[in-house]
């Protein structure tokens, strides 16, 4: 009689493995084929850390792409490699840039009291003695400055209103028209990326 239960309890034992090792073979992700996956519209899903990878790998390809695709390769070239070393999403920074000055190191804004300069529209009373028409400094503070509104307020959508306005308990209409516009750029750079992946900028 003992031997007959000890029987049944090591079938029921195998059988409950087996529906465990089943469980989770089914659970386990597909390996997808390389091609198959970056024929995808991948920015639908790829995070952000994981587009500045595949962008980091291949820097001067990148570089390349983006500056034939906004006309200018330094500034491309500028905004790639600083974001990537600053740790922001490069097409938010692109996004960013795009919003601020559509792209144009030679951006002047009068404003009522100050004048915002360059690529990134740096203010002259937050940023005095800078050389605002030099791609590399304007975008160092730039993007520095919009990661720092980054950290504060954990919302990259936030620190494009704190960059723009400053204060962001007290957002005029332009301001929240610029995070429209934000908004619009970062989708469009999003889907340069995906082109890119897919083959159709090959030319």
């Amino acid at each position: 009689m003992q031997k007959n239960i000890i029987a049944v309890m090591l079938a029921a034992l195998f059988f409950i493995l087996l529906l465990i090792l089943s469980v989770a073979a089914f659970s386990q992700p597909k390996i997808i084929n390389k091609i198959e996956y970056i024929k995808t519209p991948i920015y639908h899903f790829l995070v952000n850390e994981e587009i500045n990878f595949i962008i980091n790998d291949r820097k001067d390809f990148f570089i390349n792409k983006y500056g034939e695709y906004i006309g200018n390769r330094e500034v491309a070239e500028v905004i790639i490699l600083k974001a990537l070393q600053l740790g922001i999403p490069v097409n938010k920074a692109f996004a960013l840039a795009k919003a601020e000055s559509r792209l144009n190191p030679k951006t002047i804004n009068k404003n009522k009291y100050s004048i915002d300069y360059g690529l990134f529209q740096l203010n002259n009373r937050s940023f005095p003695n800078v050389d605002y028409f030099n791609i590399k400094e304007n975008t160092k503070y730039g993007l520095s400055y919009f990661r720092e509104k980054y950290y504060i307020h954990k919302s990259y959508e936030v620190a494009l209103l704190a960059y723009n306005a400053g204060n962001i308990k007290d957002l005029g209409e332009m301001t929240i028209k610029h995070l429209s516009n934000y908004l619009v750029y970062e989708k469009e750079f999003n889907k340069f990326f995906t082109s890119i992946l897919n083959g159709e900028n090959d030319g």
